[in-house]
């Protein structure tokens, strides 16, 4: 179990969440909500993805595998949301009713790319006030 406590803990949630992304874009059109507007639509696609590009940076952190994407966790979450955003507006293509979107695919990166900044930042911010150096 001690070799499985890191996976469950810090890469399933990422899988498990782009399982849910995947599942909600399985739904044929006429059985999802109708959204109002187009800003809640991309609103909701960065906010949906933003939080996959989070669990995937805290994934590739957390690996002890691949040392180089330990190193370029915030790159690679990113890049990872954004084509995870591709395969999923390609996998709507096959879905009854549900249509291909390039904002939807933009919204999605913008979102990765927004919430891991934030993540670095709120990371080295938090470094600088833990360090006992005093130089801030």
């Amino acid at each position: 179990m001690t070799r499985l406590a890191p996976f469950l803990r810090h890469q399933l949630p990422a899988l498990l969440w782009a399982g849910a992304l995947f599942i909600s874009s399985s739904i044929p059109s006429d059985r999802v909500p109708e959204i109002v507007g187009r800003f809640w639509d991309k609103l909701l696609h960065a906010a949906a993805f933003g939080l996959l590009a989070l669990l995937l940076l805290r994934a590739f952190r957390h690996q002890a595998v691949l040392p180089f994407l330990r190193r370029h966790a915030a790159a690679a979450a990113v890049i990872a949301t954004a084509l995870y955003g591709v395969s999923d507006e390609f996998h709507q293509l096959f879905v009854a009713g549900r249509h291909s979107s390039v904002g939807d695919v933009a919204a999605d990166a913008v979102g990765a790319v927004l919430v891991v900044a934030a993540a670095e930042v709120f990371r080295r911010s938090a470094g600088r006030v833990a360090s006992p150096s005093g130089n801030r």
